[in-house]
């Protein structure tokens, strides 16, 4: 299993590239990119471009993409009830693939 660092409990005037780092140099195995209005990853100014440039420095860095997760309503409804994200249906079953994908990786294979 990897131990990663959730990019929403960094203090915000650090910037993206800065976090990555800091996390490398703490001992991380994965970091969770999360959007946040406070910082360069806002999501107002995510491309298709500035995330695959996100994605290339963390793996020069040598931190692997693990995935990434749709942002759907059924999502955030899921977590806000409990749901958890196996069970979630119609639209929200690519986000549902993608978070698989991400949990197969961490574990190794397991689903579990």
């Amino acid at each position: 299993m990897k131990v990663g660092l959730s990019g929403i409990i960094t203090p915000s005037e650090w910037s993206y590239q800065e976090t990555l780092q800091k996390a490398k140099d703490a001992g991380y195995e994965a970091f969770e990119l999360t959007f946040r209005e406070d910082r360069d990853t806002s999501l107002g100014s995510m491309t298709d471009q500035k995330i695959a440039d996100m994605v290339k420095m963390a793996e020069d860095m040598g931190i692997p993409f693990l995935g990434s997760i749709p942002l759907e309503p059924a999502i955030v409804a899921g977590g806000d009830s409990g749901t958890p994200f196996h069970n979630l249906e119609g639209e929200a079953a690519p986000a549902r693939a993608s978070f698989s994908r991400i949990v197969q990786t961490i574990t190794g294979g397991s689903n579990q």
